[in-house]
């Protein structure tokens, strides 16, 4: 089983690092100054989440770790194009939501008495994930921009109800602190615009890979 489940990982982080590549050129319209994930750094990336997935998740289940190696994909190939073309695409983001929402359904770690319920459940994160950042979107001088919000929606659909908050404050604290390091070693200036959505997706991700482990984090919700 152990082996099985080496072989599916680096299977999929060969797949998922070649898919990334390709749909980030083709997003790249300026096709200058590319500052995504190089090479080695994408593939290292898609690697350790991977076995970080699979070293927290409770026990060692295929199932659980395809479902979830989905949700990282897509994470990281949004958070690659928005860093690189400053744009969340559209059809990306609907893809990856309406499968989000049936993925949910077969998530062994999202348990409900029947199918309707996890919908239920996906569908509401999604609601509120929108909803939230909508807020944000709409708030005078904000910085928010509107793929943000159709990224939160999707960040929803991924996470469900509750952990949609998890998932949203992982990202605003990703993005305070890497944010503020940047401007401190003046990589950036203070009004300059920063991608939000790769922080976004860095949360969800860090949601997803410790799931299994909520629980004890945060146990009054669970």
């Amino acid at each position: 089983m152990f082996a099985i489940y080496i072989f599916i990982i680096l299977c999929s982080v060969i797949i998922i690092a070649f898919t990334i590549q390709l749909l980030t050129n083709i997003y790249n319209v300026n096709r200058t100054n590319i500052s995504y994930l190089p090479s080695k750094i994408l593939f290292l990336t898609i690697l350790v989440s991977l076995i970080l997935l699979a070293i927290f998740s409770k026990e060692l289940n295929i199932k659980y770790l395809i479902l979830n190696s989905i949700y990282i994909a897509f994470l990281i190939l949004i958070a690659n194009i928005d860093a690189d073309s400053k744009i969340i695409p559209n059809k990306i983001v609907i893809i990856g939501t309406i499968l989000s929402v049936i993925i949910f359904t077969f998530n062994t770690d999202s348990i409900q008495d029947n199918s309707k319920s996890l919908i239920l459940e996906s569908l509401a994160g999604l609601s509120i994930g929108f909803g939230i950042m909508l807020i944000f979107y709409l708030l005078p001088f904000t910085r928010i921009g509107a793929g943000d919000v159709k990224l939160s929606a999707l960040i929803g659909a991924i996470s469900g109800f509750p952990k949609i908050f998890f998932a949203l404050s992982s990202g605003i604290i990703f993005a305070g602190i890497i944010s503020i390091f940047l401007v401190l070693s003046k990589r950036k200036s203070i009004n300059e615009d920063i991608a939000f959505g790769p922080y976004l997706c860095a949360g969800t991700a860090f949601i997803i890979i410790l799931e299994d482990n909520l629980s004890n984090i945060i146990p009054t919700l669970y």
